[in-house]
């Protein structure tokens, strides 16, 4: 559970049909339990299963004023990738805001460049938006960007693989460690 494990906030990628009936339900179970007061979702739409992100808030969190962007192309097979919520608790200071960018990157990224591209693209828009304002508050790129860097170190692929062999998809890794974000995983 989430209170046991002590988590305050949890990114959901995939979570299925986006139609109001389940956005309904997964309101119902999720207000006021211990999965958190409050759900942010992002979909396709009503007709697809895939994509989609549900961030779920518990109740400290869901108390604290945020705005919510998402990622709106026009392709279908782009939308319910990227959603950003800036936490604000409208007190001064660095420590009382938070940008959280909730990914679902592209599969096969070296297949899809330019759909890739367009996200990392996003991504740095609102992360250089918000260090523009708060240039020491906290940046967080959470999810499943379908990328790995390192083929030794990254895949379950039999090898031996060398140290240095990179992935087809690296570029994706690189591009988020270009714009000063950390991968911690």
């Amino acid at each position: 559970t989430t209170k046991s494990k002590e988590i305050d906030i949890l990114v959901g990628l995939e979570p299925g049909k986006g139609d109001p009936e389940r956005l309904t339900r997964l309101h119902n179970i999720t207000h006021g339990d211990e999965l958190g007061s409050q759900t942010v979702t992002l979909t396709r739409g009503a007709d697809s299963i895939g994509g989609g992100i549900v961030i779920w808030l518990t109740h400290k969190w869901a108390k604290v004023p945020r705005t919510v962007e998402a990622y709106r192309p026009k392709q279908k097979e782009m939308q319910g990738r990227i959603l950003a919520i800036t936490f604000d608790n409208n007190q001064q200071g660095p420590h009382n805001k938070l940008l959280l960018i909730a990914v679902h990157g592209v599969n096969n990224a070296n297949a899809n460049p330019k759909g890739a591209e367009e996200i990392q693209s996003w991504i740095t828009d609102q992360k250089d938006s918000f260090n523009e304002k708060y240039p020491k508050a906290t940046v967080i790129v959470a999810g499943d960007l379908n990328a790995a860097k390192f083929t030794d170190l990254d895949t379950d692929r039999l090898g031996p693989h060398s140290e240095e062999a990179m992935e087809p998809d690296a570029f994706v890794i690189q591009d988020l460690e270009n714009i000063r974000l950390t991968d911690i995983f």
